[in-house]
C-alpha cells in the first residue's frame, strides 16, 4: 500500500571507488534527498589501508553533484575536503530496477571500468582502477520488496574488462549483471562467484571495509534518522574488497579485484 507521505520522496546518490595496486581502497558518496519537510544533501569519503584504521569523513551542506561530461567524471566537494576525477574507459548502461505506482529505482552504471584518482583528508591519494554509479529512487528503499541485496564490482587488473552485479532476493527476486557494460541475461549470483556469458569470477579471501547498521549511518543526521521506521534502522550492510579471478568460456584466466557488498533487512 502506497503511504501518502512518501509522495515527493526522491533519493539520488553516487557511488565512486577506487582500488590501488597496493590494496588501498577509496570509496565516495554524495547524496541528495528532498522528502516532506526535508531537503539536503550529503557526502562521505573513506580510505581505506591495511593495517591502518579507516579514514572517513562526511558532512551535509549543498555540495554540487558528481558530473559526467563524456568520459570524464569529476567531483570536487569542499566541505570533504575531496576531489575526485575519474577517465571512463568502458561505457555502462541504464535499468530501471523497479517500478510501482509508489515510485521507481534507476540505476546508471555511469564507469564500469574507469581510471580513478580520490584525493580526501588525511591520506595519501588514491590512484587506480575503480567504478561509478548512479542511483535516483521515487520511493524510500525500504518500501522495495527485498530481503536481501548483493552488489558488486569486478574490474581485471590489466584490460578494460568488467563485471557489475545486483541481485534482490524477497517477495520479487531479481538479478542484474552487466558483463563489459552490457546486461548479460541469465547471469547468477551467490555469496562465492558470479557467472555470466560463460565468464565466472570467483570471490575468495576477503579484506573487510566495514559491518555496520543502517543506525549507525544516519546517526549524523538527525532529521531524516527520525522519520525512518525504528525496524529499518536494523539493516546490516557488510562491504568488502578482496582479490578475484576471472575463467573465462574459453579456459583462460584473468586476474582482477572486487568490491561487493551484503545488505540484509531483518
Amino acid at each position: 500500500m502506497t503511504d501518502p507521505a512518501d509522495d515527493g520522496f526522491r533519493l539520488t546518490k553516487w557511488y565512486v571507488d577506487c582500488l590501488d595496486a597496493g590494496g588501498r581502497v577509496a570509496i565516495a558518496y554524495w547524496a541528495s534527498l528532498t522528502w516532506r519537510s526535508l531537503g539536503f544533501t550529503w557526502s562521505s569519503v573513506a580510505v581505506y589501508e591495511p593495517g591502518t584504521p579507516v579514514r572517513r569523513t562526511s558532512a551535509l551542506g549543498r555540495a554540487a553533484e558528481p558530473r559526467l561530461d563524456g568520459r570524464s567524471l569529476t567531483w570536487r566537494d569542499p566541505g570533504i575536503e575531496t576531489v575526485v576525477e575519474a577517465e571512463v574507459l568502458q561505457a555502462g548502461a541504464s535499468v530501471r530496477l523497479f517500478a510501482s505506482g509508489a515510485g521507481s529505482v534507476e540505476w546508471t552504471c555511469a564507469a564500469p571500468v574507469a581510471d580513478v584518482s580520490v584525493r580526501a583528508p588525511g591520506a595519501a591519494v588514491v590512484r587506480g582502477r575503480g567504478y561509478a554509479e548512479r542511483l535516483v529512487l521515487t520511493l524510500p528503499p525500504w518500501r522495495l520488496p527485498i530481503r536481501e541485496l548483493r552488489w558488486g564490482r569486478w574490474i581485471a587488473a590489466e584490460s578494460p574488462r568488467s563485471l557489475v552485479w545486483i541481485d534482490w532476493r524477497g517477495a520479487a527476486p531479481a538479478t542484474w549483471v552487466l558483463r563489459d557494460g552490457a546486461l548479460c541475461p541469465g547471469a547468477t549470483v551467490t555469496d562465492t562467484e558470479v557467472c555470466a556469458g560463460g565468464d565466472r569470477v570467483s570471490i575468495g579471501a576477503r579484506l573487510l571495509l566495514h559491518s555496520r547498521r543502517l543506525d549507525d549511518v544516519l546517526g549524523g543526521l538527525g532529521p531524516l534518522r527520525g522519520l525512518v521506521p525504528a525496524a529499518v534502522l536494523a539493516i546490516e550492510d557488510t562491504r568488502w574488497a578482496c582479490d578475484a579471478p576471472l575463467r573465462s568460456s574459453d579456459g583462460a584466466s584473468v586476474t582482477g579485484a572486487a568490491i561487493a557488498e551484503l545488505v540484509r533487512v531483518p
